[in-house]
């Protein structure tokens, strides 16, 4: 258990930082009211950010979870109940619903007239603050943390 008085202040409202407050609240005991994740957008999500549509819900970037990639997200995923069923994981959630409804993307990238771009030669999806999102874009590898 931590202490009354620790706080958390996580800066982006992306899948990392909202990670990293499950994390804290699932493995450090932080309570979720000593966690606050600050946003500049108003937009929440970072780059699986979203919008809902009349034809549907759209991420930008047109990013999958797939069952191969994100390990540290489906163990993380694993242990959070659905809303509709505390016996299912959303994990368990989401890969009944990639096998029910499968992604089947033929471009990473489209303009406004519906065209294919080729993503090696084209710019990034913009962001709608209009910042550059790929300025100060680092890659790392991680390892999920220990239970």
């Amino acid at each position: 258990m931590t202490e009354q008085n620790t706080k958390a202040y996580l800066v982006g409202g992306g899948v990392a930082a909202l990670a990293a407050a499950v994390f804290l609240i699932r493995d450090v005991g932080l309570e979720g009211s000593s966690i606050r994740i600050l946003e500049e957008l108003d937009l929440p999500g970072g780059s699986l950010d979203g919008t809902s549509l009349p034809a549907g819900y759209v991420t930008r970037g047109g990013r999958m979870l797939e069952e191969e990639a994100y390990t540290c997200l489906w163990d993380l995923l694993e242990t959070i109940p659905t809303l509709s069923d505390p016996g299912t994981s959303m994990k368990q959630e989401i890969w009944e619903f990639n096998k029910k409804w499968p992604g089947n993307a033929q471009a990473r990238l489209i303009n406004a007239d519906h065209e294919i771009l080729d993503a090696a030669t084209s710019a990034s999806t913009p962001r709608p603050d209009g910042a550059d999102p790929a300025a100060g874009t680092a890659r790392a590898t991680h390892q999920c943390p220990p239970y």
